[in-house]
């Protein structure tokens, strides 16, 4: 229990309810900061995951795009090329 009010006394006091009330306000200002770090450390982690997924998924579509051309391109070559042999 605080000890009765002694307008004599400092108010900044360390059993003053304005020192406490201070106190507990840094603390909860401390104790969330802490929680926004870890938030935000969590949610950049996941930004970077997602970046990376949407790059190997973007690698692999170009990827297949050529072998499709590639593919495409070989079977005209080689049915040119059959053409020309046999006639």
């Amino acid at each position: 229990m605080d000890p009765p009010f002694d307008p004599d006394s400092d108010v900044l006091s360390e059993n003053s309810w304005g020192r406490s009330w201070e106190d507990q306000l840094l603390e909860d200002f401390s104790s969330e900061k802490d929680t926004l770090d870890q938030q935000s450390k969590i949610e950049q982690e996941a930004a970077a995951q997602n970046l990376w997924m949407s790059f190997q998924n973007s690698a692999s579509a170009v990827t297949n795009l050529y072998k499709g051309k590639y593919s495409v391109c070989c079977s005209r070559f080689q049915w040119l090329l059959s053409r020309q042999l046999s006639g």
